[in-house]
């Protein structure tokens, strides 16, 4: 059977096999679709679908509605497609790929699923359930932090979908720093250190807070990395003179890396918005990378929860292993 198309990033909007658009006007309607489509394949029993919708009204009256909206999305639908609306005493079902649903893709990490971002999860739309708009607040986290790994995974689409999240989130820092990445790598250093005060900016105005440990460890990078695509054509390169045997050698010495990841659970009824989810992990951030230098390392690079640190660079020592090791257990402990 051809698919459907349901688009719910950035809104609503519902199209059959021939790109004909197809109108739901009740917004409960719209909500109940598409909670059944990003669940496809999965059976969802009535009494929380109900739930999630009526919660305001009594268990009886609020099954009796989620029939009657059933039975009208159902008969938006051609006979054949209502078949794959699985209709039990006790639950509901959509058959596995009736709808072609762009926030499956975007999580399923398909090639191209970054440019898929265009705003958040059913923007402009709620269900005035208590329940529902509580799920979606957390799908819609959900998803953006999904956008942003697909952002880094996907180069190729990347700017356009940091700018979406960005036009949504200003002080979205991850989106900031990919920006400042993708134009650092395309030897435009101007417009990552242009990014980054931008960034400033916004998390001054929005937060009062300066940028964390992560985007300032970056744009020191930038500052300090090597940027010929950035020179001039006209521009000659000078030829270095060729390294002496004793500087090659010089250049070999043994390090002690040691990688620390940082999770906090992001879903869930004791999940914190995501400001505070913000606040929390750049203080963690900063607080592991605070006894990671306490042992005299040397931070390589955060990427996003995550820090590298080298000990034994620029200088070795012999208890090299033990510092991180210590090291990496007291910042364990103290985050």
């Amino acid at each position: 059977m051809p698919q459907y198309v349901l688009n719910l990033l950035g809104g609503f909007d519902l199209t059959d096999p021939n790109g004909n658009t197809i109108a739901i006007r009740s917004k409960k309607g719209r909500c109940l679709l598409a909670y059944l489509a990003l669940n496809q394949g999965q059976a969802v029993g009535r009494d929380t679908l109900a739930a999630l919708l009526w919660g305001d009204r009594g268990d009886t009256q609020a099954r009796r509605s989620l029939s009657q909206e059933l039975y009208r999305l159902r008969g938006l639908f051609p006979e054949e497609a209502q078949e794959s609306f699985i209709l039990e005493a006790e639950s509901v079902a959509l058959e596995m790929n009736l709808f072609d649903v762009d926030a499956v893709r975007l999580e399923s990490g398909e090639s191209g699923a970054a440019a898929l971002y265009t705003g958040d999860l059913l923007d402009g739309l709620s269900a005035g359930s208590e329940g529902f708009d509580e799920w979606l607040r957390d799908e819609r986290e959900r998803l953006r932090e999904r956008a942003i790994t697909a952002l880094s995974a996907d180069p190729g689409n990347a700017p356009e979908s940091a700018n979406r999240l960005l036009a949504l989130d200003p002080a979205n820092e991850e989106a900031h720093r990919a920006l400042m990445r993708l134009h650092a790598e395309a030897g435009r250093r101007d417009l990552a250190l242009k990014q980054y005060d931008k960034c400033r900016a916004h998390l001054a105005e929005e937060l009062g807070i300066e940028p964390d440990g992560e985007t300032r460890a970056l744009l020191e990078e930038i500052k300090v990395a090597a940027t010929p695509a950035s020179k001039p054509a006209t521009e000659t390169a000078e030829t270095p003179e060729p390294a002496s045997p004793t500087e090659k050698a010089a250049e070999r010495r043994q390090v002690t890396v040691i990688a620390l990841g940082l999770v906090l659970e992001s879903t869930g009824r004791g999940a914190l918005d995501p400001e505070d989810r913000r606040e929390v992990m750049r203080i963690c951030r900063d607080v592991a990378a605070a006894f990671l230098e306490r042992g005299e390392s040397q931070i390589a690079k955060t990427l996003g929860d995550n820090l590298l640190a080298y000990f034994g660079y620029p200088e070795a020592r012999e208890d090299d292993a033990e510092r991180a090791v210590r090291a990496g257990l007291a910042a364990v402990a103290a985050v």
